[in-house]
């Protein structure tokens, strides 16, 4: 798991410190970066989206044109000896955040890092607790930049799919517990 996510992670590193033109242009240098790492392949399908396409769940088209004033999306992740991962990551197309992304931006990964933090062996908090306390957190950063949400927003806008997942090995029947 650790080999999949250093490769998976050092690829998409290495694409963010480049110019991209197009969403397809970038889909093929990380599955570059991953080959040129060492991983057997693309663990499956990424999302590359630029624009508005970044909000629309499991967009795989890959291949328009990336405006400069664009976010970059980038939902992927590499295969190494049959363990699978999964890195979402944003950036601006430009290299330099607008104020408003910027804000977004940190809103987004305030949450995440209280997130992280509730992930511990020892809280024992399920995935469905780490999940509407993410939902709690971000209606407030939201509210805090100035949205005006109705309940439900965050869940039906921001992420239907929910906070996370599991990861691991490729067609793995292992049962998880219920805490992490």
């Amino acid at each position: 798991m650790r080999s999949a996510g250093e490769i998976s992670g050092k690829a998409i590193n290495d694409t963010m410190k480049k110019a991209w033109q197009n969403e397809a242009m970038l889909q093929a240098d990380l599955r570059h970066g991953w080959v040129k790492y060492g991983a057997d392949r693309e663990a499956y399908i990424p999302v590359v989206a630029a624009g508005e396409r970044a909000s629309c769940i499991h967009y795989t088209q890959n291949d328009q044109e990336i405006d400069q004033q664009d976010l970059i999306l980038v939902d992927a992740g590499a295969e190494y000896g049959g363990y699978l991962t999964d890195i979402s990551r944003a950036w601006p197309a430009s290299g330099q955040f607008s104020e408003p992304q910027r804000d977004l931006y940190q809103a987004v990964l305030n949450v995440e890092k209280a997130c992280i933090k509730m992930c511990t062996a020892a809280s024992r908090n399920s995935i469905q607790t780490i999940h509407m306390e993410s939902i709690t957190l971000m209606q407030a950063e939201l509210r805090n930049l100035g949205f005006n949400l109705v309940e439900g927003d965050v869940e039906r806008f921001l992420y239907p799919h929910r906070v996370g997942h599991h990861i691991g090995p490729r067609n793995s029947r292992l049962r998880f517990p219920g805490w992490l």
